[in-house]
């Protein structure tokens, strides 16, 4: 099992749990009954090079579904796309490395933006 020991990672884990994410309706939210999402490793996704150079923007919503058992993602869509595959792809590539509190969450959707100043929840 892998555990956030960086100081990044230590700050999404705060982020992802308690009054912050409760009360931000543009944060990543659980769809289970209680709203808060633990996620222990939670790298931020990466706005691709390609993308930037042609300077594509756009807003999404990825949709995780998570594995009880284990807290790791089995699968992310894009729902609705950010209209760009290669940001798409990006976001949900980043996603898919993120690994919850196992029996804490099912399904989680974390709006996604992408400006020309990068990736941004």
């Amino acid at each position: 099992m892998r555990f956030a020991t960086s100081l990044p990672a230590l700050a999404s884990l705060i982020l992802f749990h308690g009054v912050f994410a409760e009360n931000n309706p543009t944060f990543p939210k659980s769809s289970e009954s209680t709203p808060k999402t633990l996620a222990v490793y939670a790298p931020k996704p990466e706005y691709p090079l390609e993308a930037r150079r042609r300077r594509l923007v756009g807003r999404g919503v990825a949709i995780l579904e998570i594995n009880r058992r284990t807290g790791y993602v089995k699968s992310a869509r894009m729902q609705p796309s950010t209209g760009h595959k290669i940001l798409d792809e990006a976001a949900l590539s980043g996603f898919r490395q993120w690994h919850f509190w196992p029996a804490t969450v099912s399904k989680v959707e974390i709006p996604v933006r992408y400006s020309t100043k990068g990736f941004s929840y």
